[in-house]
Parts: C-alpha cells; sequence; structure tokens
C-alpha cells in the first residue's frame, strides 16, 4: 500500500511539473517585439548627454512625441543678423538672397501642448558651448539653398556691383592736349627718362579728363579684346595727329570702354571703319612705354568729317597691349 501511495504521489508531482511548464511556454512564446529589445538593451552602456552632438538630436524619432507637443518654426537670432549684413552688403539687391537665408537661419521648436512652455529646440547649426561637439545636418533641400546663395551673391558682386563701381570712373574735361602729353609722357620721353615720364605723368595727366581727336586702326569686341575683359567689353586703337612715334605705323594709344558705355555707343561703334575720324572723352589711365600703349577709359565718342590712311593695326614690329593696372571704383 505504501508503495502504490508513493508512486501516486510522484505521478502527481510529475503532472504539476508539466502543466507548470505548460503554463511558462505560453508566456515566452507570446514576448512582444518592445520587451525583447528591452532584453537585449539592458546590458549595454549608457551615453552621458554631455558626449552628444545637439545635431544629433535631429534623428531623433519624434512620432510619439508630436502627439503630445506643438510644433512651430521660428526665424533665430543668427537669421536676423545674417539678414541685417546681407542688407549692409548688397543693399536693396538682398531681397533675392533673403528667401534662401530666412529659410537655412529658422528653428524648429517644440512646445507642450497644455502649458505651451518650450521643451525642445532644433536647428541647422547648433553647439551648446565652445567646449562642446559641432554638428551640422544638411539635407539636399537645405543643401540646395546653400548653393543658391552663394550662387547669387556671387552674381551679385560681379555682374552688378563689380560693373557698376567701374562705370564711376568719368571725370570732368580739362584743358590737357595731346600735344601736351606726347612732349611729357610721350615714347621720345620714356626712352629718355622713364623715371621723370612717370614722375610727370602721376602728377599731371593720371586719372584726368580729356577731349582728343584721332583716327581708328581698329575695333575689338568681347574675345578680340586684348585687355582683361573681365573689365573691359570692348577696346579701340587709335592713331593721334601727330604720331607718338614719327615715321611709324600702327596705333599710339587705345581706349577702352565698359558694357555701360558699349550699349550706350554701340550705334556709332558698329559704323566705326579703319581710318575714319572721331573725337572721343575719356580718363586717362595708365601712360605707354616700349612696349605697351597709352591707355584710356572712354565714356563718350563721336565720329566727326575726315579721313586718314592708316596700316592695319598688326602684333609685329610694334607696340599693341596695354599695360595691366588696378582699376580704381571711386
Amino acid at each position: 500500500m505504501k508503495s502504490r501511495s508513493k508512486a501516486h504521489q510522484s505521478d502527481g508531482e510529475e503532472d504539476e511539473i508539466k502543466d507548470e511548464t505548460q503554463v511558462a511556454n505560453p508566456k515566452q512564446q507570446v514576448m512582444t517585439k518592445d520587451e525583447i529589445e528591452k532584453q537585449q538593451l539592458e546590458g549595454l552602456p549608457v551615453i552621458a548627454d554631455s558626449e552628444i552632438s545637439p545635431a544629433a538630436y535631429l534623428f531623433q524619432n519624434q512620432e510619439e512625441q508630436d502627439d503630445l507637443n506643438l510644433f512651430e518654426q521660428q526665424t533665430s537670432f543668427l537669421g536676423y543678423l545674417v539678414a541685417v549684413l546681407s542688407i549692409l552688403i548688397f543693399g536693396f539687391l538682398s531681397i533675392i538672397l533673403m528667401p534662401f537665408l530666412v529659410s537655412l537661419t529658422k528653428v524648429a521648436l517644440h512646445r507642450c501642448a497644455k502649458c505651451l512652455n518650450e521643451v525642445k529646440s532644433n536647428s541647422y547649426f547648433g553647439f551648446s558651448s565652445l567646449e562642446d561637439k559641432f554638428g551640422i545636418i544638411l539635407t539636399r533641400r537645405y543643401l540646395l539653398y546653400i548653393v543658391m546663395t552663394i550662387t547669387c551673391g556671387m552674381a551679385i558682386y560681379l555682374f552688378i556691383l563689380e560693373e557698376a563701381g567701374h562705370n564711376h570712373d568719368i571725370r570732368p574735361i580739362t584743358e590737357l592736349k595731346w600735344n601736351d602729353f606726347r612732349r611729357d609722357c610721350g615714347y621720345y620721353a620714356y626712352i629718355a627718362s622713364p623715371s621723370k615720364a612717370t614722375e610727370r605723368f602721376e602728377k599731371t595727366y593720371y586719372n584726368q579728363g580729356v577731349q582728343w581727336d584721332a583716327y581708328v586702326i581698329r575695333v575689338s569686341l568681347n574675345e578680340e579684346d586684348t585687355i582683361n575683359y573681365a573689365y573691359h567689353s570692348s577696346s579701340i586703337m587709335l592713331k593721334m595727329d601727330p604720331s607718338d612715334q614719327d615715321g611709324t605705323q600702327g596705333a599710339d594709344l587705345g581706349i577702352s570702354l565698359s558694357e555701360k558705355i558699349l550699349v550706350e555707343y554701340k550705334d556709332q561703334i558698329d559704323k566705326l571703319h579703319r581710318g575714319d575720324h572721331i573725337r572721343f572723352n575719356a580718363t586717362i589711365l595708365s601712360m605707354g612705354d616700349s612696349q605697351h600703349l597709352h591707355h584710356l577709359h572712354a565714356f563718350g565718342i563721336e565720329k566727326i568729317p575726315g579721313h586718314k590712311d592708316v596700316e592695319a593695326h598688326v602684333h609685329a614690329g610694334g607696340r599693341y597691349k596695354f599695360k595691366t593696372v588696378a582699376h580704381d571704383h571711386d
């Protein structure tokens, strides 16, 4: 009897163990995905907030918080500062840059839906302190904004401000004559004493407005221009009377025209031919030497009666280019 009761008892214990196992197994099978991830992350080290770049927070998933927070975008202090600097540099033309500058400097604010207090702010340019890490997060759209801003700024400077400044070299017409210039700063004066000729040129003739007559040798436009066409759209080689060098052919001086002047006098310039007699108003820019022509900035051209047979201007055996000088925007 005792052996039968013990056997019955052992069988009952085995049944209980099986029941507990069967109950435990279903719990393991229905474990959720979040519980599995939590269990896997329990042993991993935690990075302190001070060691995380502020820009890294832009990648955090805000889906759960968006239901509880209000989201808005505001222009930052950096945005106002950049806008003011843009106005000071480009003036009214800065209106072209404003859409890009404002979009680049906006700050995303998250506010509590209940108390409206600021919970968090994100920007594409952020740092907490000078000792902290610096992070910049750029999407393709913001990268396009930056490229467009730089492109517009360079275009405004090169094609508007630079050209406008260069067109300000008009000077009042003086009584200085070609014969006086030829005597003091001409080819023979330079050969005799370069230092004295240069000194006389800087004291008396440099940056002075003159009105002289000459005969056309060659008109060069755009890519044909022999000088720096970043500043000049056209140049005209001229033969003076009397010539700078006795008994020689070729140009004695050259006048250059900016794009504005070229457009203004396009009709007259298109009708010019070799040997035509012209009267021009110009600002004296540089004195020629044995290798360079005298160079003037023209701001007025008029064809007048008269014609002279002149030789075509060639590069060999004579002066044919202008001296490179700094262009003042005064």
